[in-house]
Order: C-alpha cells, then sequence, then structure tokens
C-alpha cells in the first residue's frame, strides 16, 4: 500500500534549545543528524509544535530519538487550527529500549485526523548517560494529504455570517449597559441624600457588570472562533 506524501513543515514553538541545535534541525528529515535538543536543564514536561501549511488528513507521524537524550516518554497531540483553538491526545509511546543499547529510537504514530499543528510533549529524560537533562529529536516526518472537496464558504459570506452572530450577542451587552445606567441614577440619588452604604453598593454592582461584560466578551470570541472554523472546514 503506497505511503501517503511527507508533508513540508515549519516550527511553531518549542521549549528553550540549545543554541547550537535548534528545532528546525528535525525538518531536514536526517535521522543521523545531531538534530534539535533542548537547553541543558529544560523544565519538564518539554515540548516541540509543527505547522503544516494548511489543513491536512495527517496519517502518521514519524520520530526519531538521540541515542543519548532520550525521551522517557512521548505524547502526541494535534489541533485543527493555527493557533490551536484545542489540542487532541492522540496517545504516549515510552522509549528507552535501544538507548540501553547506544542506538537511536524510531517511533511511528498511525491514526487517520484533520490537522495543522502537530505537537510532541516530553515528560522526562531516560537517566543513563544524560547529564545535562536535555532531550533530543533528530528527525519528523508527518504525512498525509491535503484536506480538499470540502464544502467551501466564500469569505464574504463568512464574514456576514459572523456579524449577525455578533449582533445576536450585542443584546446582552445592551441590557448590561442598560443596568449600569440605573445604577448611576441609584448612586447619584444616594449621594444626594447623603446615603454613602447604598451609594458603595450601587458602585460594587457596577464593577460586577464590568466583570460579567468581559467574560462575555471572551467567551463570544471564542464561540465566534469555533463557528468560523466549522463554516471553512
Amino acid at each position: 500500500m503506497d505511503q501517503d506524501p511527507i508533508l513540508q513543515t515549519r516550527v511553531y514553538d518549542s521549549s528553550p534549545s540549545d543554541m547550537n541545535h535548534p528545532p528546525q534541525a528535525v525538518l531536514e528529515g536526517n535521522p543521523l543528524s545531531s538534530g534539535w535538543r533542548t537547553a541543558p536543564d529544560t523544565a519538564f514536561p518539554a515540548f516541540l509544535t509543527l505547522e503544516l501549511d494548511g489543513l491536512y488528513e495527517v496519517s502518521s507521524v514519524q520520530f526519531v530519538a538521540h541515542e543519548l537524550y532520550v525521551p522517557q516518554d512521548v505524547e502526541l497531540f494535534t489541533a485543527s487550527s493555527s493557533p490551536a483553538i484545542e489540542w487532541v491526545r492522540l496517545g504516549v509511546v515510552k522509549m528507552g529500549t535501544a538507548a540501553q543499547h547506544n542506538a537511536r529510537e524510531r517511533k511511528t504514530f498511525k491514526f487517520s485526523i484533520k490537522a495543522r499543528l502537530v505537537k510532541f510533549q516530553f515528560s522526562d529524560y531516560v537517566n543513563l548517560k544524560n547529564s545535562t537533562g536535555q532531550i533530543s529529536l533528530t528527525s519528523v516526518q508527518v504525512r498525509g494529504k491535503r484536506v480538499i472537496g470540502q464544502q467551501q464558504v466564500q469569505q464574504p459570506m463568512i464574514t456576514e455570517q459572523i456579524q449577525k452572530k455578533a449582533q445576536e450577542w450585542s443584546k446582552y451587552f445592551e441590557l448590561i449597559e442598560q443596568h449600569k445606567i440605573r445604577l448611576d441614577e441609584l448612586i447619584q440619588d444616594a449621594v444626594d441624600c447623603d446615603d454613602y452604604i447604598n451609594a458603595d453598593r450601587y458602585l460594587v454592582a457596577i464593577k460586577k457588570l464590568d466583570g460579567l461584560k468581559e467574560a462575555l466578551e471572551q467567551l463570544q470570541i471564542r464561540k465566534l472562533q469555533w463557528w468560523a472554523l466549522e463554516m471553512l472546514f
């Protein structure tokens, strides 16, 4: 059975790296290279995140670990958007068997999932001859196919629908503002009557409404992001 093609990736993010072994080294696809290496005594969990140039149906991810800087285990996550809205954990593999024989270790995850980001996470290192607390991957290969044949939505239509969704939320913000106006009036009335206890209470209520408004705004942003992604894919 033919394998899917190797996909082009770029480094999206990583833990602090050894200056002589940058994360871009894994993109060369050479398992015999010195590869990427974390900085000495980097805090765990460490991570390396790669980005594809679009949405792909990823079928496999293969990586090779350096024989002297072996991660104890490797967890794999994917996300269908960049930046990630939600990470999907695909599994974990234990490492270190080959390192006992001074050999590099290759592992392959096989699955089928739509992804834009691929993230490796490392919980610790195998403590054999490793005195610097580093881990290293020498190469990474991601295979898959670009997602095609999806129902495409024109950008103007997406923009229009997002605007409609935002307008639906505006009624809640208008209601909050109406309550704040009324509370401002009550504060003024209380101050005119030297009723400072109630004036403080009304002021606290306004601050709580401001907090509620901020929380709703953040929720609205998240919901609109999800909705836009559903429209696109």
